[in-house]
């Protein structure tokens, strides 16, 4: 299946928390979109595998180490998909060479200066929606598993803040930041925000 968007995460919650609403604002302009979740959140301190695959199920540089070197990992692949050296083979079938166009990064903890911000004032909602189905992952009064800094009390309530933040850059509501590696071509000086 040829997806239009690859979002890539090392543990399922990652791709919701910092891009569910760029997903969202994406799939409903009819484009098609895949998440794929590095691991299964296996060594996580809350949940399990299983749990943290059927949240996943359920929704769509940095704090934790893993975060950059997911980053690493899937611009090193992009890059070396293209080499025409390199001889892939899924499935008996050699693949052509192929790099895709461009490689956004995603803001997820830490306060980064974006490159470029996208309105998802439409889908903040949704966002919202889709990272609760990691419900283990965030706070719950019940629960007696350990604290988390994304289990606190306020961190959803700082997820929304931060969307604010960056939608003022563009007078919108919420927005999500993402970084680039190279400039971004633009077509015209008129169809930005």
């Amino acid at each position: 299946m040829k997806l239009d968007i690859l979002a890539i995460g090392v543990h399922p919650d990652d791709v919701e928390l910092s891009a569910a609403g760029t997903i969202l604002k994406h799939i409903a302009l009819g484009k098609s979109v895949g998440v794929l979740d590095l691991t299964k959140g296996e060594l996580g301190t809350r949940g399990s595998a299983e749990l943290r695959t059927q949240e996943a199920t359920n929704a769509i540089s940095d704090r934790h180490p893993d975060h950059g070197r997911s980053a690493k990992l899937a611009v090193d692949a992009c890059f070396y998909s293209g080499l025409i050296k390199i001889e892939t083979i899924l499935d008996g079938i050699s693949q052509s060479a192929w790099r895709p166009k461009a490689v956004y990064h995603y803001i997820q903890d830490n306060f980064i200066e974006p490159d470029f911000v996208i309105d998802i004032t439409a889908f903040m909602d949704k966002k919202t929606e889709a990272i609760m189905a990691y419900s283990s992952q965030f706070f719950n009064p019940l629960s007696v598993e350990p604290e988390t800094p994304i289990s606190s009390k306020n961190f959803t309530r700082n997820i929304k803040a931060k969307a604010s933040i960056f939608g003022r850059a563009i007078n919108c509501d919420y927005a999500e930041g993402f970084k680039v590696n190279r400039y971004i071509g633009v077509e015209n000086l008129f169809d930005l925000k």
